[in-house]
């Protein structure tokens, strides 16, 4: 159960959802049933919530937002069922960047805010950074321009700092987006050219695509006669995102 939930983690960092998502059923598929004991007592976070969590990213990836929220509102009323702190705090983190995935800004900043009020509380230094970076972009999202920027940039530091690299491509897209929308367009360009020529393995493949498309968005904002080289990142996305995977189809049922 536990090595399919690895798996799972190891192959959404790499950029392979489909199957990224069919080792998280099956970790959800083995997870013990109601009534039986938990293992959440022997983990950081309990491992069926920890996979109905990164599932959801991988659902949204895949093109399923509706079931994205499912999954990652079961894990989080399952986390809240069990009452352990560090699953409540991841789930509610999750919830957030769902939320901001679906354009749902005002629900993401809430999710946010409870997810960096129980890491501050109990001195979860990770969900306090990312649920910070979060919530930097869900008041981007609201219009309020200047803090996300200081929030995003301040949380990008911090992980930085304590070697944090998962989804951290991510992140940085973010804070090129809110430098977008201040009209920042060179600066926010220079963030997602310097996150593209990092991307590997290591920081993770899963956002690859959509910086691709964001910078060929912001290429054309700065320069409308650029149509030629934006349209080549247009297509080097779209190639991206088509990389063959293993088939997979979400348990629609569930």
């Amino acid at each position: 159960m536990v090595s399919h939930r690895v798996m799972g983690s190891t192959l959404l960092t790499v950029g392979d959802f489909q199957s990224s998502a069919n080792h998280f059923e099956e970790t959800i598929r083995l997870s013990p049933n109601k009534g039986k004991q938990s293992l959440y007592n022997l983990y950081m976070v309990e491992p069926k919530a920890a996979s109905l969590l990164l599932l959801s990213w991988d659902l949204w990836f895949l093109g399923y937002p509706d079931q994205s929220l499912s999954r990652v509102s079961e894990a989080l009323a399952l986390a809240q069922e069990l009452g352990h702190p560090y699953t409540v705090a991841f789930a509610h983190y999750m919830t957030s960047v769902v939320h901001l995935l679906r354009g749902d800004a005002a629900r993401a900043f809430e999710s946010a805010e409870k997810s960096f009020e129980i890491s501050q509380e109990q001195r979860f230094s990770l969900y306090a950074i990312l649920s910070r970076i979060s919530r930097g972009r869900a008041v981007g999202d609201l219009g309020r321009l200047g803090e996300a920027r200081a929030e995003i940039a301040l949380g990008i530091e911090e992980a930085r700092r304590k070697g944090i690299g998962f989804m951290l491509p991510m992140m940085d897209s973010w804070l090129a987006d809110i430098h977008t929308k201040a009209g920042e367009n060179a600066h926010a360009l220079a963030i997602v050219e310097r996150t593209l020529t990092n991307t590997s393995d290591v920081t993770g493949r899963s956002w690859e695509s959509e910086l691709h498309r964001q910078r060929a968005q912001i290429l054309l904002t700065l320069n409308p006669s650029r149509v030629s080289k934006a349209e080549s990142h247009l297509k080097k996305s779209i190639e991206v995102a088509r990389r063959p995977r293993s088939l997979y189809r979400p348990n629609l049922s569930a």
